[in-house]
């Protein structure tokens, strides 16, 4: 593979990377786009230009005309879910002084009718980390979604990372 191929390759990673809501991932491609702009002729603004070039290609080419979160069968549970729970968590204020708002919770419990998949929805929002493959999925993942996002705005405000990560927090700290 020649360093082209190998630009193009990181450039789509950089795409998907930034469509989940990673901040590095976007900041790198718009540091590309910066360089590109400038088209002075170096061996680095070469790279940046199909860098930029790649990564809007291949956007516009996995750009799909249904909402990104439809479930689409290429994308794993566990993608859709975070991602979810990250455009939530940046959307929607879904807790207050730390805690979750129970209003937002039981309006999105709601949504699915009494029993077992209520049922899903409460047990996977109250432990989001967890997979839960033998719930309903599509309550579970709803449940799972919020619950991460709820964790993900305290952390942000401050709380202890292992809220999200035990393993993150460990290595970090």
């Amino acid at each position: 593979m020649n360093l082209d191929d190998r630009i193009k390759q990181a450039a789509r990673a950089l795409v998907e990377r930034s469509r989940c809501g990673d901040q590095n991932a976007m900041a790198m491609l718009a540091q590309c786009r910066d360089t590109a702009k400038r088209g002075d002729g170096s061996e680095q603004c070469r790279r940046a230009t199909i860098t930029v070039s790649e990564a809007y290609r291949y956007g516009m080419a996995k750009r799909s005309k249904r909402p990104a979160f439809s479930g689409e069968p290429s994308q794993d549970r566990e993608t859709l879910v975070m991602a979810r729970a990250i455009q939530i968590a940046n959307a929607h204020p879904v807790t207050a002084n730390g805690k979750p708002i129970q209003a937002i919770v039981q309006e999105e419990a709601s949504k699915f009718p009494e029993g077992v998949q209520r049922s899903a929805f409460s047990l996977a929002w109250m432990r989001p980390l967890q997979t839960w493959g033998h719930l309903p999925q599509e309550p579970a993942q709803a449940g799972r979604a919020l619950g991460i996002a709820c964790r993900l705005q305290v952390v942000r405000g401050g709380g202890p990372l292992s809220l999200i990560s035990r393993e993150a927090e460990w290595e970090l700290t």
